[in-house]
């Protein structure tokens, strides 16, 4: 077995039990322990309730996001102890078998720093969050500390590393769908290297298309196609758009405000669906 863990890390009491329980249940699975937060400036450890349990997901830019289980997932056989699937990881800590992870073609060489590995492995493998209990009645739980802002370089360093590891992401895996990312981008990066290797792996393997992930891993996932109207949404009178823009300390999260409308999509482009769709 492969355990990935950050030194950002920290688990508690029979915290790996229950990692080693599924992954030999399952030699092709890849498993994470429901990640708890531990302040960046106190250290104090604050453990996420199973109330509030979250499943990973991802927006069209290809940011990694939690969000709630579906109503099908909260019901399944022995909630809330039981393992319950999750779309995609986060890529900090996480169990594999050793034999599964090389089948699976490892990382991307060419992915650099951090960013779009998650997903790529979330992609190509069947992911579930592991919360069984162990015989000591601790669950599956590992803390994180969320840092502040980046340690590399600068932010702008990595932010043009993590958009080349994403466009390699979206080459290789994507099919079609990789036109919703560049919309929200507002352009193609060119220079990302030569994804044959990656893309040869993807027919090895016989993965199934984006399309069919989209349909049976994650059906949530809204499709900017089904949008009934997208665009911008504009103050006419100043000129002014409503802007999704990056935090220069924190890479994956955003910020909404309003900023000189500037016709290019991007971090300026909505889309508003139908409310129960």
């Amino acid at each position: 077995m492969i355990l990935i863990r950050l030194r950002t890390v920290l688990g508690i009491i029979g915290w790996l039990e229950p990692l080693l329980e599924c992954i030999n249940a399952n030699h092709t699975s890849v498993i994470s322990p429901v990640i708890d937060r531990i302040n960046d400036d106190t250290f104090a450890y604050q453990p996420l309730m199973l109330n509030d349990l979250q499943v990973g997901g991802f927006d069209w830019d290809l940011s990694f996001r939690w969000h709630f289980p579906p109503e099908r997932d909260r019901n399944r056989p022995g909630a809330p102890y039981s393992p319950i699937n999750t779309p995609t990881i986060a890529g900090g800590l996480f169990s594999i078998h050793r034999g599964f992870f090389e089948h699976l073609g490892l990382y991307d060489q060419q992915m650099e720093i951090w960013g779009g590995e998650n997903l790529e492995l979330s992609f190509k493998a069947r992911v579930l969050i592991c919360i069984m209990k162990n015989r000591s009645s601790n669950y599956c739980h590992v803390g994180h500390v969320f840092r502040a802002k980046s340690p590399y370089a600068t932010s702008d360093d990595v932010g043009k590393t993590v958009h080349r590891n994403l466009v390699r992401l979206a080459e290789v895996w994507m099919d079609e769908y990789k036109g919703y990312f560049y919309e929200k981008f507002g352009f193609a990066l060119d220079q990302f290297g030569d994804v044959s290797e990656r893309k040869a792996l993807r027919a090895r393997l016989q993965c199934r298309s984006f399309g069919w992930y989209l349909d049976n891993v994650i059906p949530e996932m809204f499709v900017p196609s089904k949008a009934l109207a997208s665009g911008d949404i504009e103050n006419r009178q100043l000129a002014i758009c409503i802007d999704a823009s990056i935090l220069k300390t924190q890479p994956h999260l955003h910020i909404l405000r309003g900023h000189p409308c500037h016709r290019q999509g991007g971090n300026q482009a909505s889309f508003f669906k139908h409310p129960l769709s």
